[in-house]
């Protein structure tokens, strides 16, 4: 079996981003989504969260500690602490749990205090965690959690995803579950301290592409939220 978790990272970073996801998910390519809680859009993130859920998109949280919310990620029990009030911000604004946890600009895989504080969350809520690479894949999975076979996706100056780089990734896929990371978005304008926005619009054209439907059934590749994810 092939699946993969197509993951828009960023909900509730601004309303371009939330249409964008939206669109995407409406058109069955994007099919879970993680949601910022520490930005000023967190309630509209929230509001699309809602109606991503009733599409049957998974959302989970976006741990941040770097953006909307500075956390310094060496500090064991500060990063534990806003870990645990992300996580509960997050069922305050969508009305439940996350389905699952990741992390703006990958600190739990970089930062071991960060990834110890979401290991513990997701533990708590028996919900699965991002993997971006095998030493973090065995590191989750040796304390019992779930994560995907393998991961891709990335940010660059440049759009990541143009829509022949997508086509690759689907054709490239192996067996077992692939978690796609990308970040649609509408056009959208400068925001301080952030590169990577007007990226999004190309993300959000190659993942619409209407070659791609053909792309995942020629490579027998099954889109799948993280819920599905044993």
């Amino acid at each position: 079996m092939k699946a993969l978790i197509v993951n828009a990272d960023d909900l509730g970073l601004a309303p371009e981003v939330d249409r964008g996801i939206l669109r995407a998910a409406l058109a069955g390519r994007v099919t879970s989504a993680t949601l910022m809680v520490t930005m000023p859009g967190s309630e509209g993130g929230a509001h699309t969260a809602r109606r991503l859920a009733a599409l049957g998109v998974s959302v989970g949280l976006h741990v941040d500690l770097v953006t909307g919310r500075r956390v310094d990620p060496r500090d064991a029990q500060a990063v534990a602490a806003e870990v645990r009030d992300q996580a509960a911000r997050f069922e305050a604004l969508v009305g439940r749990p996350p389905t699952h946890l990741d992390s703006h600009k990958h600190t739990h895989r970089d930062f071991e205090p960060v990834r110890a504080a979401v290991a513990d969350l997701a533990s708590r809520l028996g919900v699965p965690v991002r993997a971006q690479d095998a030493a973090v894949r065995a590191w989750l999975r040796a304390r019992g959690l779930r994560t995907p076979d393998a991961f891709v996706g990335d940010v660059s100056p440049e759009p990541y995803w143009t829509a022949d780089r997508l086509l690759a990734a689907v054709a490239d896929v192996g067996p077992g579950t692939t978690e796609l990371m990308c970040h649609p978005g509408e056009p959208m304008g400068p925001m301080p301290g952030l590169f990577y926005l007007a990226q999004r619009a190309t993300e959000l054209e190659a993942l619409l592409d209407p070659r791609l439907p053909a792309a995942c059934a020629a490579a027998g590749v099954r889109l799948v939220p993280f819920t599905d994810l044993e």
